[in-house]
């Protein structure tokens, strides 16, 4: 049971990363990229604590119940968060970075869908949010870096 309550845990901290953008001729500062982006984070992050209270409450959830959750509500709404963060422009110098952060991303997402298991072992989500604090994000990533 433990388990599955860590569970909880490292799935919210799991979709805590990723990244966004600003505005200016030559596209948005790096701190504007930053600050648009942790908002996608933010917003995608209470959005899937909202649904784990509804769902779970203060219970613990068991295997099958985490695993049906990842697989009809978090993986969903953490595409939905990385479909919004490709909307965001990078600045000019950092669009290889970001794309490459935005492929780990969604490759963490894909294995998610194909294997909803792999949550309860660790993240898939670990090098991109990695990739995420480095870069210098502060929401994005954070929980699971």
């Amino acid at each position: 049971m433990k388990k599955n309550f860590a569970f909880a845990a490292t799935l919210l901290a799991a979709l805590a990363f990723a990244a966004g953008c600003g505005g200016g001729d030559d596209g948005p500062t790096k701190d504007e990229f930053i600050a648009q982006a942790d908002k996608v984070c933010e917003t995608g992050n209470q959005q899937i604590q909202a649904k784990v209270a509804e769902m779970f409450g203060d219970k613990q959830p068991k295997k099958a119940q985490i695993i049906e959750f990842v697989k009809t509500t978090y993986a969903p709404e953490f595409q939905k968060q990385v479909d919004d963060l490709r909307q965001i422009e990078a600045p000019s110098d950092d669009q290889d970075t970001w794309e490459g952060i935005l492929d780990s991303l969604q490759e963490g997402v894909d294995k998610i869908k194909e294997d909803p298991d792999q949550v309860l072992t660790g993240s898939p989500l670990q090098d991109a949010a990695q990739q995420d604090q480095d870069y210098g994000f502060k929401v994005c990533g954070a929980s699971a870096a």
